[in-house]
C-alpha cells in the first residue's frame, strides 16, 4: 500500500525545488543575456547553463552536506556570497544601455551568471542538502536525487523553449525592457539572500547570548 505521507512529502520536495529554481522567473534573464546570439549559440548556453548546474547540484546532493561540515561552511556564508554574485549580475544588466550589446559579449554567459548563481545558487544548494538530511533511507535520498533531476529536465524545457520563441516574438525593445526588468528582480533576489543571511546570523548570536544567560 503506498504511503500517503510520503508521497505527499515527494510532491512538496519537487515543488518546492522546482520553485526554487524558478525557471519561469529566470527565463527573462536567459532572454536578456542570449538575445544577441544565433539560435543554435542560444540553444547551446542554454545546455550548456543546464549541464554545469545539473553537474552543481547533484554533487551537491551527493556530498553537499558533509562537505560543508568538514569545510566548515554556514549557510549564511553560501547566503552572502549568493548576494554579492547575483547584486554584481543585477547591477551589470541595470546600468547596461548599451544598443549593441556590448554588455553581454564580453564573455560566455553560460557558466556565470546562468548556471551559477542564477539556476545552482546558495538557495537551491540549501534546499537541497536539507532534502537529502530529512531523507530517513538510502532509497528515500535516491527519490529525492530523482526528484532534483526531473526539475532540471522539467526547468531545461522551460527555458530552452522559452528563449527560442522569445528571440522569435521579442523586438529590440522588449529585450531591453526585460533586461532593465530583470536586473531589478535579481537585485531584489540578492538583497533578500543578504537579508536571510543576517536574519540567521541574528539568530545564531541570540541564541548563543540566551543560552550564557541561563547558564
Amino acid at each position: 500500500m503506498i504511503d500517503e505521507t510520503k508521497v505527499m512529502y515527494f510532491i512538496k520536495a519537487f515543488v518546492s525545488i522546482l520553485v526554487i529554481f524558478n525557471p519561469l522567473l529566470n527565463l527573462p534573464v536567459f532572454i536578456a543575456y542570449t538575445a544577441h546570439l544565433s539560435n543554435e549559440e542560444q540553444q547551446n548556453t542554454v545546455k550548456k547553463a543546464m549541464k554545469v548546474a545539473s553537474f552543481l547540484v547533484v554533487i551537491c546532493a551527493l556530498i553537499g552536506g558533509p562537505l560543508l561540515d568538514i569545510l566548515s561552511i554556514s549557510l549564511p556564508a553560501l547566503q552572502f556570497t549568493g548576494c554579492i554574485l547575483i547584486g554584481k549580475s543585477a547591477y551589470d544588466m541595470i546600468v547596461c544601455e548599451s544598443d549593441d550589446n556590448s554588455c553581454y559579449t564580453s564573455s560566455d554567459a553560460s557558466v556565470y551568471p546562468l548556471a551559477i548563481p542564477l539556476l545552482a545558487g546558495p538557495g537551491t544548494f540549501s534546499f537541497v542538502i536539507s532534502y537529502m538530511k530529512q531523507a530517513e533511507s538510502y532509497a528515500m535520498q535516491g527519490i529525492i536525487l530523482c526528484i532534483v533531476l526531473l526539475v532540471l529536465l522539467t526547468s531545461y524545457l522551460i527555458l530552452s523553449l522559452g528563449c527560442r520563441y522569445g528571440k522569435i516574438y521579442l523586438t529590440k525593445e522588449t529585450v531591453q525592457v526585460i533586461r532593465a526588468v530583470s536586473g531589478t528582480i535579481l537585485l531584489s533576489v540578492a538583497l533578500q539572500s543578504g537579508v536571510n543571511a543576517t536574519e540567521n546570523v541574528a539568530l545564531k548570536i541570540f541564541s548563543y547570548l540566551e543560552q550564557n544567560r541561563r547558564n
